[in-house]
Parts: C-alpha cells; structure tokens; sequence
C-alpha cells in the first residue's frame, strides 16, 4: 500500500476485533491476483471472523491493483478448501464456489477467470491434419469420432505409447507393441467403469463402446501408426479443452466440411 502512496489504516474494517495486516501467500501475473489465507483447522475457528479477514485482503488487493482476484481460505492440517472469484468477490457462504474444494495451478485459476483462449486456425488445422492421418491409417469415417474420444480418454488417465515392447498375456501368448497399447486402453476404459465417478459424455460414450478396440480398422495398425496418432493426439489436441466437442463432431463428418461444422459449433 505504501508503495502506490496509501495506507493500510484507510481501509481497514473498523468494526473487525482483529487488525489484518498480513496475508500469508499472494500469487499474481498482470492480470490476476490469487489471496490465500491459512487456518490449521476451519473448525477452530469462527467463520464468520476468518471470512471478514479474507474480505479484508480483498478489499486492500481492489486498492492496490486493478486485477481479477481469486481468494481462497485453506487449511494446514485437514483437506478443506474455499475460493471465491469474480467480479466483486464476497466472502460469504452464498457466494462461495462449491464446486472448487481443492488446490489448483495457477494457469487454471487464470483459466476460470478469463477463459481458455485457443487460437481457432490452429484447431481447424490440428483436425485437418488428424483426419489426414486418421484417412491414411484406414480408421473410416464413423469410427473416427469414437476412435480420438477413446484415445483422448486413455491418453488422460496415463496411457504410455512410447518404447512398448512386446510381450506375453496371461496365457503366455505373445502381444505385438500395438496389440499392447490395445490392450492397455481397454484396462484403462475398464477401470474407468468399475470406479463410476463423474465421467462426461465422451467418456461415457468411449467406455460403453470399447468393442470400437476390436474393430478391423484399429486392430490392422501398426505399433508406428498406432504411436504417431496417438502422439498427435498427445501433442495436439488434448490440449484444446474446450474444442473437444467440436473435435468430435468434425471427425464424425466428411473431411471437406469440418471447417464449417467447427465455424458453426
């Protein structure tokens, strides 16, 4: 406060039994600012208290800097975890965001305030240039939709592609480096179901269609197709989050109009 020529005595809460001066951790970029506040155990104290000291820092961050901010009270020695965020961030329980109740990155707290910006040239190419490969590898049309949600599924929850040797089932019959990777997407998919949770539609979708893994077009490739897809795939699309979707769709019509379906979506 000093530094922008103010002072902190301005701005304190005058009816609060408790001067804060100190926040324990302060993150920030240009954009964004991130105020977290640490109790040993959200159950020692009053809550009513340890929010009016978070809204306090709020209200010094407002002054200080012109950034978004995301507040959040932690615990030290338990799993709890409250954040706000928004354009006025008031710290109360109406206004609490229930569906954050753990620790994020940086990037994502920045995400959750100004969106994920993805460059829409790039998604067109990255689809164009996969359904080019997917055409090459013989993966046909209708599969094709089902065939990047099942790899972007396997590829989220730990798929290793890279250096797979082959090697011998269960019944000591031996499986080529593809029929592995197979294998493996198929344990992954099943482990999946066994432990329900919240999975979305496209994880729903490539869990109940698993039989796609025993279809001739994916069964006939080879361990260097099935890497370069599935490493394009990695590289390339997983991480545009929010044209997953969209990815979908174009892969599940003509190659000529995905760049109108994507415009569209």
């Amino acid at each position: 406060m000093k530094s922008i020529g103010k002072s902190i005595f301005d701005y304190r809460n005058s009816n609060s039994k408790k001067k804060h001066n100190y926040l324990d951790i302060r993150f920030e970029n240009d954009r964004l600012a991130i105020l977290v506040e640490t109790k040993n155990r959200f159950d020692n104290w009053d809550k009513t208290e340890i929010q009016q000291q978070l809204q306090e820092y709020v209200k010094y961050e407002k002054v200080y800097s012109d950034r978004k901010i995301v507040a959040i009270l932690a615990e030290t020695e338990g799993n709890n975890v409250w954040t706000w965020y928004g354009q006025s961030v008031i710290i109360d329980d109406e206004h609490v965001a229930t569906n954050l109740s753990t620790i994020l990155s940086f990037e994502e707290y920045e995400e959750l305030c100004f969106g994920k910006v993805n460059d829409k040239l790039k998604v067109v190419d990255s689809i164009k240039v996969l359904n080019e490969l997917l055409h090459s590898d013989g993966i046909t049309e209708k599969l094709r939709s089902q065939f990047v949600g099942t790899c972007l599924l396997s590829l989220k929850n730990g798929l290793v592609y890279e250096g797979i040797k082959p090697t011998k089932d269960k019944s000591g019959k031996e499986l080529k480096p593809e029929q592995v990777i197979l294998k493996n997407i198929k344990e992954i998919l099943e482990g999946l179901l066994s432990q329900g949770g919240d999975l979305n539609k496209v994880g729903k979708l490539a869990i109940l269609n698993n039989k796609l893994l025993e279809d001739q077009d994916v069964t006939s490739l080879s361990y260097q197709e099935l890497k370069s897809l599935l490493a394009y795939i990695d590289n390339n699309i997983v991480t545009f989050e929010n044209f997953k979707k969209r990815i979908l769709i174009a892969l599940s019509i003509k190659k000529e109009r995905t760049k109108l379906v994507l415009s569209r979506c």
